[in-house]
């Protein structure tokens, strides 16, 4: 989603108030069909962490789309959506993907029917064989982090000299590892980064074949990208092209069952936030405006992505609910009607800032802005990661409210 048609702007405003979280499934529905139609050999695994509005996951399951998890809250999530919509869970329905779980966790999951685990050091596999006995794994290996918004090899991931202990342990304590993993890193832009892990991967695979340890699966991760203000994505299809590329080229006579764990691609685009301005004021020559949602609610994200949004401005007045607002600083065009010549001349770069008494609570700097009123609103596109499910509710400030409106 992008931008909101100015009635249907002031009257969910009028009807939910704000914050207000307004989603839509058929953008979730289209980002998983680009997807299955770039990769069609992979088996595709949504990231709950990244959005785990049960809306959108009994969506996504709908359509045949399985779950990443990272605990057993999560694997509850999964096993609802899946029910949902009386989806058989198969094997690899559910993908248990964090490295490091706490044995209770473990039990949990384990007890609920769940087989399949990510690992990637010695004590976890201790931990499995204690609460998980008899069940398949995934270990994960440690692969560069190149263009990625935020890196997970300084803290995730096996490396190569530790495979074949890691698999002699694995043998002798009655486990089976059945593939391997990897993650290139959120918001990873430069798709070359997976051909550098798959080069990783297929080396681990000649190592652990060479052990006896005959492998079925191969998850690539996430990682894939959207494009936000001033960052901008490859396109989706040429980004998966060069992916499929790269495993065609390193995995080709092997053949295995490809899986992936997508987050920000399936969701990120599909929710856009309605927020209000309560409060304006100069400081040191600067308008400042305080919108009702902020870093600790649904720009959380924030604070580990860095991700920055476009915001379209809304007035409240009944004489700029015309023909052509809509168009104000769509993410491809962001420039005000060139005819609104009393907004043009009244942008400044402005401060937009979160509702709580925290000074660090700043959503953007220098956003150019024509001057608002309180009562006006901001329409935020591509917050659907890591940004409800990341929220919180600082200063007792609640989050926001969540609509799907198809």
């Amino acid at each position: 989603m992008a931008d909101i048609a100015p009635e249907l702007l002031w009257n969910l405003l009028d009807t939910q108030g704000s914050p207000l979280l307004v989603g839509s499934r058929t953008c979730a529905r289209q980002q998983f069909s680009r997807l299955k139609c770039a990769l069609p050999a992979v088996a595709w695994m949504f990231a709950i962490k990244s959005n785990n509005d049960p809306e959108l996951l009994n969506t996504l399951a709908a359509i045949g789309c399985g779950f990443d998890i990272a605990s057993y809250s999560e694997w509850v999530q999964a096993q609802r959506a899946l029910r949902s919509v009386k989806h058989l869970k198969g094997p690899l329905s559910i993908l248990h993907s964090h490295p490091c779980k706490s044995p209770t966790d473990i039990k949990m999951c384990f007890r609920a029917g769940q087989r399949f685990f990510v690992f990637d050091c010695a004590s976890e596999l201790n931990k499995l064989a204690l609460d998980a006995p008899q069940s398949s794994l995934l270990i994960r290996l440690n692969v560069p982090n190149r263009s990625g918004r935020v890196a997970f090899s300084h803290r995730f991931g096996a490396e190569l000299k530790d495979l074949i202990p890691l698999a002699i342990q694995s043998q002798n304590l009655g486990l089976s590892i059945e593939g391997i993993a990897f993650h290139i890193g959120s918001q990873a832009v430069d798709p070359c980064d997976f051909e550098t892990a798959l080069i990783v991967a297929r080396k681990a695979y000649e190592m652990l074949v060479s052990h006896g340890i005959k492998l079925k699966v191969l998850d690539i991760g996430g990682g894939f990208p959207i494009s936000y203000r001033g960052q901008p994505a490859p396109l989706l299809e040429d980004y998966c092209r060069s992916i499929a590329a790269s495993i065609d080229r390193i995995f080709s006579d092997h053949p295995l069952t490809i899986i992936a764990e997508p987050g920000r691609i399936l969701c990120g685009q599909a929710v856009s936030l309605i927020a209000t301005v309560i409060g304006k004021q100069r400081r040191q020559g600067k308008r400042w405006y305080t919108i009702d949602d902020g870093r600790y609610g649904s720009f959380s994200g924030r604070y580990f992505s860095e991700s920055t949004f476009d915001f379209i401005p809304h007035q409240r007045s009944p004489k700029d609910l015309v023909k052509g607002a809509t168009d104000l600083f769509v993410p491809s065009h962001p420039e005000l009607d060139p005819s609104r010549s009393d907004w043009l001349a009244s942008i400044e770069p402005s401060m937009i800032v979160g509702p709580s008494c925290d000074g660090g609570d700043i959503v953007a700097t220098d956003y150019p802005l024509p001057e608002l009123e309180i009562g006006d609103a901001l329409v935020v596109p591509n917050m659907g990661a890591y940004t409800f499910v990341s929220a919180s509710e600082f200063n007792g400030i609640p989050r926001a409210k969540r609509l799907w409106l198809d």
